[in-house]
């Protein structure tokens, strides 16, 4: 019985250990999506939950798959170049191009990050 016990601390002290280091590393991530966010200008174009000269990001990962994300974020000019959608948003921003940015796998999730934790700050207002 006393095995049992302690196998049983043992395992939810691994799990809340694992949970925090989660949380630490998604923290982290929205941290830097925001230093990203700032730094790269996307605040001057894009809101999460308002349009701006660009669109709202809210919800943007409901409304595009991620493999489509991936590659508009590194490989703009040539999407907007050979991809209907790319053209199309193009079109209804009246011509306004999102500008080429140097983004890595980890700028991108650390961007996309970000995004959720705005997305979630407003849901908690609600």
């Amino acid at each position: 019985m006393m095995v049992r016990s302690v196998v049983g601390f043992a395992l939810v002290a691994l799990t809340l250990g694992v949970v925090s280091s989660a949380q630490a590393q998604d923290a982290a991530a929205v941290k830097r999506g925001k230093m990203l966010w700032v730094n790269r200008g996307c605040g001057s174009c894009h809101g999460v939950g308002k349009k701006m000269a660009g669109p709202d990001l809210a919800g943007v990962e409901v409304r595009r798959p991620r493999e489509w994300l991936d590659r508009w974020l590194k490989e703009t000019e040539a999407m907007i170049a050979s991809d209907s959608i790319a053209m199309a948003m193009v079109a209804e921003w009246k011509g306004i191009k999102m500008p080429q940015q140097p983004l890595t796998d980890p700028d991108i999730e650390a961007l996309l990050a970000y995004i959720r934790g705005e997305e979630a700050r407003m849901a908690s207002k609600k």
